[in-house]
Parts: structure tokens; C-alpha cells; sequence
């Protein structure tokens, strides 16, 4: 009976040490496929970030561009109505400048986010899994 306990016991041992082989596998490429998606992820949100930042670069060359041409107006303005017009302008001119840097700024940051939000959902539901 001893005997059969023993073999029963190396049996048993077996499968442990196997089904841990097994789980230590499958743990790894997980891991290895959550590693490969975090960087695929980061490496899109680097890349919007970048625009991001080179479309701010632009927006605020613009905006010293336009300030001192706006100034130059105002300094050869004639008279109170010229001043007055040319503040409306660069007024208006900015405006305009602003509302569409802010729109284009926000679906820029929306489609980096949307291009990266595939790769975290698969990150997720790997480590769901």
C-alpha cells in the first residue's frame, strides 16, 4: 500500500510541477504581451504628444508674429479711429486664431488618445485573463 502511496505521490508531483511549469509560461507571455502593448501605446501617445507640441510651437510663433504687427498698426496709427480699428482687428484676428488652434489642439489630443485607447483595452483584458 505504501508503495502505491509513493507512486500515486510522484504522480501527483508530477502534474503540480507541470501545471506550474505551465502557469509560469503562461505568465510570462502575458506579461511579455502586456509589455509589447504598453510600449505600443506609449510609443502612439509619444508620437500625438510630439504634434502636440510642434503645433503649440507654431501657434505661439503665430501669435508673437501677429502681436508685433498688431504693435507697428498702433504705432502708426493716426488717429483715435485707426488705434480703435486696428485693436478690433488684431482683436478679431486673434480670436479667430485661438478658436480654431483650441479646436484643432483638441482633436489632435482626441486621436492620440483614440489611437492608443485599442492597445490599453487589449492591455486590460490580457490581464483579465
Amino acid at each position: 500500500m505504501a508503495e502505491m502511496e509513493t507512486k500515486q505521490a510522484v504522480r501527483d508531483n508530477g502534474k503540480t510541477h507541470a501545471e506550474m511549469q505551465r502557469f509560469s509560461e503562461d505568465t510570462q507571455q502575458a506579461t511579455r504581451r502586456n509589455a509589447d502593448a504598453a510600449a505600443r501605446s506609449l510609443g502612439e501617445v509619444s508620437k500625438g504628444l510630439q504634434a502636440i507640441a510642434s503645433e503649440l510651437t507654431e501657434y505661439s510663433k503665430q501669435t508673437v508674429e501677429e502681436g508685433v504687427r498688431a504693435f507697428q498698426q498702433l504705432l502708426g496709427a493716426r488717429s483715435l479711429g485707426q488705434l480703435i480699428e486696428a485693436q478690433a482687428q488684431f482683436a478679431s484676428r486673434a480670436l479667430d486664431r485661438n478658436v480654431s488652434s483650441i479646436t484643432k489642439l483638441t482633436e489632435m489630443y482626441l486621436a492620440t488618445m483614440r489611437q492608443a485607447e485599442p492597445i490599453r483595452q487589449e492591455s486590460n483584458r490580457q490581464l483579465n485573463t
